[in-house]
């Protein structure tokens, strides 16, 4: 697959074409999201405000590019299963204002994602036949994913990895919490 592939929201990607990128976006995803207090201010020194600028700019331009790809894959994958790939942005969008909306139910829109992604890695097309999308995806690293447990191994990490990315961010918000002056009170 050339690397210009990555960002291209056509023509059609098999489930483990996507299944491998959604695990790479995920990983990536993960480190930047563990590395993100390496850079943190304590004290003002001009060196320390101008390493967090430089490492905030560099994290928004990685995680920019991050968001591309993941749409660029779900686009071409839902075109795999004959469907529009808007609806991609539709359930990323339901899950995502469903989970900031209803904080208290998260691990509901949490589930919700995971089963998106089980849905897009799982789901085989009808038919390999060309549909209104284009010709049908061609075998992906077929090297790869033609041993035995591969497929599921790679769809399974991409799950546990974005699962232990949701419940670090709930650990982080909940110490925050903890440190707010009036966290809990009613007024």
């Amino acid at each position: 697959m050339p690397f210009t592939r990555l960002f291209q929201f056509s023509p059609r990607a098999g489930r483990e074409e996507y299944s491998l990128i959604n695990l790479a976006v995920q990983a990536v995803s993960l480190g930047l999201y563990l590395g993100q207090g390496l850079f943190s201010m304590g004290s003002f020194s001009g060196l320390k405000i101008v390493l967090a600028l430089a490492a905030g700019l560099i994290v928004l331009v990685i995680s920019l590019a991050l968001l591309w790809i993941s749409l660029a894959a779900g686009f071409r994958r839902m075109h795999d299963l004959n469907m529009p790939g808007w609806w991609f942005i539709a359930y990323l969008a339901a899950i995502t204002m469903g989970s900031v909306a209803l904080s208290g139910i998260w691990w509901v829109f949490t589930l919700f994602g995971v089963g998106l992604v089980l849905f897009l890695c799982l789901k085989k097309p009808a038919d390999q036949e060309p549909n209104r999308f284009g010709p049908a995806a061609g075998a992906f690293l077929p090297g790869l994913f033609s041993r035995r447990g591969v497929f599921a191994a790679v769809v399974a990490a991409g799950i546990l990895i974005s699962l232990v990315q949701v419940g670090i961010s709930r650990v982080k918000l909940n110490q925050v919490k903890m440190q707010l002056p009036y966290a809990g009170q009613s007024f």
